[in-house]
């Protein structure tokens, strides 16, 4: 199996407070080893006093509107700021526009806080894996989560047998242990025998409760995709997410498909 492409990890936005820099660094370290791109800003002229520069903030709140993923930092320094605290209200309010906010606490540390950031970086990660003649919607898709802020690695099928036996369970362990992993389903995946055992054997070692990360993405009716599974009540695929992205607009459809991602509970 070839090597997964790698989209260069999320932009996540770190709201904090300067005075509380050090404890940030360690959480700007963390998000760094997880693959992603912290953007931190320290403001010198923020630094002693509190800013009523307007122009100041426009740009701040230009820059924080443009990202999609976002960590709070926590702390009594950041609520006895009023420029801070502008900002974190900012960010906040943005959860309803569909932005992932996690907020941690400062004062309980790192050791404390870590699985907000692994849940962080687990939500704007995501492993889309398609065929040769798919390539055109995949490309597509791709594009649009980029755009999205999602950190995107990928592969498709121009691989061995073998390449394939020996990595596509650990492939999809890795990736349901770090993200999110999006199946594009067609016909012709049924009518690949070899396919279809290797991904549901691979998925029937999986732990149930970590099937949630899995999204079977369905390129044709779904309604004739249930009908092409042996005794598809009980197969272990239709026990899985299904999106069907078959019908109606394709922004439409994608719409819908990232508001599931950023929402849907995860690990």
């Amino acid at each position: 199996m070839n090597t997964p492409n790698n989209g260069s990890g999320a932009w996540i936005f770190v709201s904090h407070s300067n005075k509380d820099i050090e404890k940030v660094r360690e959480i700007r370290n963390e998000l760094e080893s997880l693959g992603h791109n912290p953007v931190l800003f320290y403001l010198k002229c923020m630094e002693d006093t509190e800013s009523d520069d307007e122009l100041l903030w426009k740009l701040i709140e230009r820059e924080i509107r443009a990202r999609e993923w976002f960590l709070i930092c926590d702390s009594p320094d950041a609520q006895s700021s009023k420029s801070v605290m502008r900002e974190m209200n900012l960010v906040k309010s943005m959860e309803k526009e569909g932005k992932v906010v996690e907020t941690i606490n400062l004062e309980r540390g790192l050791q404390f806080e870590q699985y907000k950031l692994t849940r962080l970086s687990k939500r704007a990660t995501i492993f889309l894996s398609y065929s040769n003649q798919d390539i055109e919607i995949a490309h597509q898709i791709i594009d649009y989560l980029s755009h999205e802020g999602f950190s995107i690695y990928y592969n498709h099928d121009n691989h061995t047998k073998s390449d394939w036996i020996n990595s596509i369970a650990m492939t999809l362990e890795y990736f349901i242990q770090n993200g999110y992993v999006l199946l594009l389903i067609n016909r012709a995946f049924f009518e690949n025998p070899f396919c279809l055992k290797e991904i549901v054997d691979s998925i029937g070692t999986i732990q149930k409760s970590q099937r949630q990360s899995i999204l079977l993405v369905s390129l044709v009716d779904l309604n004739e995709i249930m009908e092409l599974l042996p005794n598809h009540e009980e197969h272990v695929l239709s026990k899985l997410q299904w999106f069907d992205l078959s019908s109606g607009h394709f922004k439409e459809g994608m719409s819908e498909l990232v508001r599931i991602l950023r929402t849907a509970e995860i690990e």
